[in-house]
């Protein structure tokens, strides 16, 4: 049997994400640690709140990924929306073009890849799911809730715990508008990470003071940074949609 290799000063790109191989290894992420032992099979535990084992038979091509991932999946997937609530409304000229930075929950998927296939292992939170409404009880969505402040600079977060989003608004209306919500259909976000962060990227059109657009990106936030895998694209064949229009206000 090897010797465990232990990371605790997180050696890893982006505080204990990063590509492993399956071998004898402990992470330390938060509240949890993670441990996989190599007998034959590789044995995977996760200790904290709620323990987690299970057994791997890997292939020579196998690697397991620690990144953040879309927070959709937790306490078990009920909606594929985010809502993110501002703490502060934010007031848009007519016909004007801006950008800020939010923040966002994230989940850590503990993921099985090799050249052909993701699968997902694991998923662990040090953030506790709250979930809302958006819209109306009859025609309104499930979202995973979020409460942000508003930045002109991305602020610096625990990377285990939140991510920063890039956002970028339009108002093409010809009317001054209020911001007090972003709705994002989020089952496809593009997360990226490095030593110091978390992000994703987003874009919202707005066409009226109650009705706007928003759709996900594919941004860095940095040059540099590693782009993660997505928990929720390894469970389902369709391709989602990216858009999503915000007709209950904003």
């Amino acid at each position: 049997m090897g010797e465990y290799k232990e990371i605790n000063s997180y050696e890893s790109p982006g505080v204990g994400y990063g590509r492993f191989k399956l071998s004898n290894l402990v992470l330390g992420l938060g509240d949890f640690k993670i441990s996989f032992r190599k007998e034959g099979v590789v044995k995977y535990l996760r200790e904290g709140d709620g323990s987690v084992e299970k057994v791997v038979a890997p292939s020579e091509e196998s690697y397991v990924y620690v990144n953040p991932v879309e927070p959709l999946n937790l306490p078990k997937p009920v909606s594929t929306f985010l809502l993110i609530e501002l703490s502060k409304p934010v007031l848009i000229a007519p016909n004007t073009l801006i950008e800020m930075y939010l923040t966002f929950p994230i989940e850590i998927g503990i993921l099985l890849a090799d050249s052909r296939d993701v699968e997902v292992l694991d998923l662990l939170s040090l953030v506790r799911p709250k979930y809302t409404l958006y819209g109306t009880p009859r025609a309104g969505v499930v979202c995973r809730y979020w409460l942000s402040d508003v930045f002109h600079h991305p602020p610096m977060r625990d990377p285990l715990r939140e991510g920063v989003l890039k956002l970028r608004i339009t108002n093409k209306s010809n009317n001054w508008v209020a911001i007090s919500n972003v709705v994002l259909s989020a089952e496809d976000m593009n997360i990226y990470y490095d030593s110091e962060y978390v992000s994703t990227s987003a874009q919202m059109n707005v066409i009226s003071s109650t009705l706007a657009e928003t759709s996900v990106t594919d941004e860095p936030l940095r040059d540099g940074m590693s782009k993660s895998l997505n928990a929720r694209s390894s469970r389902r064949i369709s391709i989602s949609k990216h858009k999503f229009v915000m007709e209950w206000g904003l």
